[in-house]
């Protein structure tokens, strides 16, 4: 079942209200958070430092001399009584029974204890006289707002990092809801400790709340230091934060309540667009349906100014235009049909004509092709020149195109002619055999003949205005001297070692300029070496082999795409004329072999 694009549109409003309003609920939420927390932070730390500037330099000298007397009383073996309370096989306390209770009736002892209730007091809404100040519980009436206040020190030789110690607390004694700290007790260092023990003001990242007392307090520590400055212990003071934490509750109920309320009212919201949207798609979606179906009949009723207006009004009109054409449409297609009809009857008479002319063109093609192949010397034969042995190949194409070759021999030398007539038919034909004969007959060098086929082909031009453009390449065998000249396609000279394309200079074709300029190349071949005169259309045929382009065939692509340094070369035509595209290949496929036998 499909979804209209109205829920859709709702669903999307929702999911982005939802999203948005949530989004800003968690940031201002969080950001309150963290901003409250930190100023609470803040208002702890000025407490504890101003609870630690109230010890003169008197009450500092009577608290180091009072940890002294305890490190005195420490039994032997406390360091193992620290590795066995940290392992939970110990008790908690450093000092005996005896030794602990005797400090405890000390007067010093009682004195830093009333320093460290001081401390507390001053945190409470009531201020009252100045006295001796009793243990209290922590959530008594008109309590203060600090739960306890301590001092930690050193344990002698023990690593901070692994226990600390109790020197004395603001609350010591046992009661119904808490087991006495007597001096000594072992104490599991935190980082605010662990900071201040080290000489720095340390504060706890966040509320906990305590195993035996179940409140929620934050914890600071301010080291104290002697007039030397160095650490004698640690002031710290756990302040209640119960209330605070219970506002942050309360904030995160409140924003929970604004996001349903703002969801809510962001249903009812979208439930309204949605169906001032839906509704008139809705009868825009039975009207398409219904021309689907050819009711031309069929109008949108949509009574409004906007979008949704105007595009039911453009539909209608649309609507009524198509019942109309559709009513003249079967007048329209009868006359097209009578049309057509005739047209098909003209086509089919056009047609045989066309196949009898196609008939007996394709005669004279093959006899014109059968005519060049009689007039090109040595076709698949073997030729030798000396110590070269010679081979000719070639496969023609039916579109007529040019390429050719000629041989003339005489007692001191062999002259071959090689090359390609640009275009396809006829003249094309006829071009390639007049210059085979003008070849012939030319006497002189190979510069010279050049000479007299380009004047040929220039004059062609200017008096027949038969634009034919020729690439002819000429090889003369004298002894065992090979000289080449002209342009085509680079020859290359070959061994099972190694194949390399012969540059020659002078690439213009014939019959471009009158004056033309081209020098030789000579070479003379070794014993299993070899060269390859090719036509255009045989590199071409490769690259169609090798599924590339013909300009990406370098000269041992070449080479080994056309078995030359096989058997036999003439393997590759018979390949040439298996591949499907053979027939409608649209150039002559021709190539000149030369091998080196003798020594």
């Amino acid at each position: 079942m499909k979804t209209s694009f109205g829920i859709k549109f709702g669903i999307l409003m929702l999911f982005a209200m939802t999203a948005l309003v949530g989004s800003m609920l968690v940031f201002f939420y969080q950001y309150s958070n963290t901003m409250m927390k930190k100023d609470l932070q803040d208002k702890i730390l000025d407490v504890t430092r101003t609870g630690a500037f109230i010890l003169k330099e008197e009450d500092r000298e009577l608290i180091e001399t009072f940890r002294n007397q305890v490190y005195t009383l420490l039994p032997a073996d406390y360091k193992d009584r620290v590795d066995r309370y940290i392992n939970k096989e110990g008790k908690g306390e450093l000092l005996d029974s005896d030794a602990y209770e005797q400090l405890q009736y000390e007067v010093d002892f009682h004195y830093i204890v009333q320093l460290l209730r001081r401390i507390k007091e001053g945190s409470k809404d009531q201020v009252n006289k100045l006295s001796l100040l009793p243990q209290k519980k922590i959530d008594e009436a008109g309590a203060s707002k600090i739960a306890w206040t301590y001092l930690l020190v050193k344990i002698p030789d023990i690593p901070v990092e692994k226990s600390m110690m109790f020197l004395a607390l603001s609350f010591y004694l046992a009661d119904d809801n808490y087991a006495a700290t007597p001096i000594s007790t072992l104490y599991t260092p935190d980082d605010a400790s662990l900071t201040a023990i080290k000489g720095n003001i340390g504060i706890s990242k966040d509320w906990y709340v305590g195993a035996e007392s179940g409140n929620t307090v934050m914890s600071a520590v301010i080291p104290l230091k002697n007039e030397q400055g160095e650490v004698i212990a640690a002031l710290g003071v756990d302040y209640l934060v119960g209330s605070f934490r219970e506002r942050i509750a309360e904030q995160k109920f409140v924003s929970m309540i604004v996001f349903v309320v703002v969801v809510a009212i962001a249903l009812v919201l979208i439930f309204f667009i949605t169906a001032w949207i839906s509704i008139p798609l809705s009868k825009l979606r039975i009207g398409a349906e219904q021309l689907s179906k050819h009711d031309f009949e069929h109008r949108v009723d949509i009574k409004s100014n906007d979008e949704f207006g105007l595009l039911a009004d453009t539909f209608n009109k649309v609507s009524d235009e198509l019942g109309k054409f559709t009513r003249d449409l079967d007048g329209i297609v009868k006359a097209k049909t009578a049309g057509l009809t005739k047209a098909r009857e003209e086509v089919v008479a056009l047609n045989n004509i066309l196949n009898q002319e196609n008939a007996h063109l394709g005669a004279e093609v093959k006899n014109l092709i059968a005519l060049r192949e009689r007039t090109l010397p040595y076709l698949n034969q073997k030729l030798k020149v000396n110590n070269y042995e010679i081979t000719f190949n070639y496969l023609p194409s039916q579109a007529v195109c040019g390429d050719f070759w000629q041989v003339k021999s005489d007692k001191e030398c062999t002259d071959i002619s090689f090359g390609f007539i640009s275009g396809y038919g006829l003249e094309t034909a006829m071009m390639a055999m007049q210059i085979q004969s003008l070849f012939k007959v030319a006497d002189g060098n190979n510069s010279k003949r050049l000479s007299v086929i380009n004047d040929f082909l220039f004059e062609q031009g200017d008096s027949i205005n038969l634009k034919l453009l020729c690439k002819l390449l000429l090889l003369q065998i004298n002894e065992d001297n090979i000289t080449l000249s002209g342009s085509g396609e680079p020859p290359i000279r070959f061994s099972p070692n190694q194949q390399a394309f012969i540059k020659l200079t002078g690439s213009l074709p014939l019959g471009v300029n009158r004056d033309i300029t081209m020098e030789s190349v000579q070479l003379s071949l070794h014993r299993g070496e070899g060269l390859l005169l090719y036509s255009a259309g045989f590199k071409l045929a490769l690259a169609h082999l090798a599924k590339s382009e013909g300009y990406e065939l370098q000269a041992q692509d070449i080479i080994h795409l056309s078995g030359i340094l096989g058997e036999s070369s003439g393997n590759i035509m018979d390949k040439f004329t298996e591949q499907p595209w053979f027939d409608d290949f649209n150039q002559d496929i021709s190539f000149i072999l030369i091998n080196r036998k003798g020594s």
